[in-house]
């Protein structure tokens, strides 16, 4: 399927140098330039180090997530160093998330998209569940649930909190954009989250390209779910609601960018050497 895209990009670029079409010539390019980026990312190996720390017990780390007592008094000296080393990571799989999604909407403000938070939102939104993904495979279930569980609201309460100080309105923003990443959960966990090809119907990038749309131009989809899922074949009458190609593969490529620029796997392999 990567050789009938290329072919389309071509074919694309050809048509557009003979008839002048400067939109034709930029489509071929920009296929080509993300068939590029997913052959790299399925045939490239990943560089992974052994590790010597030694794994926590159940009683360690709950007094970590749970913040209960004093961790350095409750735990062995020898394993000061490992719970240490959890706290970083987790820390930074957050700063990350974070930073990424903020850089994400000053780019959406520049553009004057009015609600750039809101759109912004739908990034880091899939952007904790691929990481969700990457952590259930690497570190399994448990170890899954110790991590996400302490990063999802971190996330959310200091995305909030940059934008609203008010404590009242703040929380029940929370409340709104948890409810928002609870249902996107539903959906995404159903789709693929890097397709081999393009990202039609059924992939992560297509239904938050679509979520992103509906903040701008609220035309919801008859068949949302179904749709979004892959189930559902898209009819004619349904393309006013979706977004364009173009913008759906923009989307996938910031989705396989942030992951590649800010190196989370790399965060989830230190806490797979510590946890697993």
């Amino acid at each position: 399927m990567i050789y009938v895209f290329l072919g389309v990009a071509i074919i694309l670029i050809l048509v557009g140098v003979i008839i002048s079409c400067a939109d034709c010539i930029a489509y071929g390019a920009l296929i080509i330039i993300l068939v590029l980026i997913v052959a790299l990312l399925r045939y490239k190996g990943k560089d992974k180090k052994p590790k010597d720390n030694k794994p926590l017990t159940s009683r360690e780390r709950d007094i970590f997530i749970n913040d209960v007592g004093d961790a350095e008094s409750e735990v062995e000296l020898d394993k000061d160093q490992t719970l240490k080393i959890f706290r970083k990571e987790v820390q930074e799989i957050i700063d990350k998330i974070y930073t990424g999604t903020n850089n994400y909407e000053k780019k959406l403000k520049a553009d004057n998209f009015d609600n750039s938070m809101i759109i912004a939102s739908e990034f880091m939104f899939a952007i904790l569940f691929s990481i969700d993904v990457f952590l259930f495979t690497s570190l399994g279930p448990s170890h899954r649930n110790e991590v996400i569980d302490k990063v999802v609201p971190d996330v959310l309460k200091r995305y909030i909190n940059h934008f609203i100080s008010d404590k009242t309105i703040a929380f029940e923003l929370y409340e709104k954009l948890e409810s928002t990443y609870n249902q996107r959960l539903m959906i995404y966990s159903k789709c693929k989250l890097i397709p081999k090809d393009f990202p039609s119907r059924g992939t992560v990038a297509f239904a938050m390209s679509y979520y992103m749309h509906q903040h701008k131009h609220k035309n919801p989809l008859e068949h949302e779910i179904d749709i979004l899922t892959g189930i559902r074949d898209i009819e004619p009458s349904d393309m006013g609601s979706l977004p364009h190609m173009p913008e759906i593969m923009e989307n996938q490529f910031k989705l396989i960018a942030f992951l590649k620029e800010y190196e989370i796997n790399k965060n989830i392999d230190n806490l797979k050497g510590i946890l697993v």
